[in-house]
């Protein structure tokens, strides 16, 4: 796993929650098997739509120019498919991007399956 350097911000894992560091392990061990380097360009830094999962440690974006345009697709079903329901991988033009986004309220926890905590 190799955080993005160069450019004017540099990626930083300060903030990232437990279930965005697991769907980064998910998403470096497929970059493996499939012979590409992985690469984080962007978590809680950076500029991101309003309500972004980014400012909560919650998303990721990683590098995609290293994955063949043949199987870029496939390269974003098979890591859905590791990560489960609870996340979306959306393929964007400059990068991929990687969201904890829970289709349902979690047991234990005050956050709901929207994009915003709910105020308790």
């Amino acid at each position: 796993m190799r955080l993005k350097t160069e450019g004017k911000t540099p990626a930083r894992v300060a903030g990232v929650r437990p279930e965005t560091v697991f769907a980064m392990v998910a998403a470096e061990r497929l970059c493996y098997a499939k012979g590409v380097d992985f690469v984080v360009t962007s978590c809680t830094e950076g500029e991101h739509s309003p309500g972004s999962r980014h400012y909560m440690g919650l998303a990721f974006d990683m590098r995609r120019h290293g994955i063949p345009a043949e199987w870029v697709d496939g390269f974003c079903a098979e890591l859905r498919s590791r990560l489960g329901e609870d996340f979306q991988v959306i393929l964007e033009p400059s990068h991929i991007h990687v969201q904890f986004s829970p289709q349902r309220a979690l047991s234990g926890t005050a956050e709901a399956a929207t994009d915003q905590p709910i105020n308790g």
